[in-house]
């Protein structure tokens, strides 16, 4: 399977489409959550239930297996075309929510919210990225074929991007209280 350079670009577009959408919301989202007050339970609840779902991830007998799973459903509902769009925005932005309200709670700590900002583009991030990046491709193309073949390609980036993931999880989890 050849993939022609306007079908790179558009690939490289809706990668950096990703980023731009996942800072913009988790910037916004910080300083929404940091100038209303009254939204603090909202936050608290959205940054406990983040721990929850890493606290679940550690105890699964083989943890990368958890968060491909999830990555996996996610790129796949971002195959289908038209739906991809709209899950791709949605898993976006949520992401993007989460890691405001993370972000809202130490925003006077500015080292360490870069340091939050900065593992978006760790490894497993880029990785992850490019795997839904090529699934949104999959998902504009409207081509079921196309689609079905580059499922595979979506699926080993992100097996091999939630192995990086644990073990950047591993390394970062007294540093930055993952």
């Amino acid at each position: 399977m050849k993939l022609r350079l306007e079908s790179v670009r558009r690939i490289a577009r809706f990668a950096i489409m990703f980023y731009a959408i996942l800072f913009s919301s988790a910037l916004i989202s910080a300083l929404i959550f940091n100038s209303f007050p009254s939204l603090n339970t909202y936050r608290d609840e959205i940054v406990s239930l983040m721990r929850r779902e890493v606290t679940t991830i550690f105890q699964a007998p083989f943890p990368p297996l958890n968060i491909f799973l999830h990555n996996v459903m996610i790129a796949i509902l971002m195959s289908i075309p038209y739906l991809g769009v709209v899950v791709f925005l949605y898993a976006t932005i949520m992401t993007g929510i989460t890691l405001g309200a993370s972000i809202s709670i130490i925003i006077g700590n500015i080292p360490q919210v870069i340091s939050i900002l900065l593992l978006l583009f760790l490894p497993h991030g880029i990785l992850e990225s490019i795997a839904y990046a090529v699934a949104l491709f999959s998902a504009t193309n409207k081509n079921i074929r196309l689609t079905l073949r580059l499922i595979p390609i979506v699926a080993s980036t992100l097996f091999v991007a939630a192995l990086v993931e644990y073990c950047e999880i591993i390394i970062l989890r007294g540093k930055v209280g993952v």
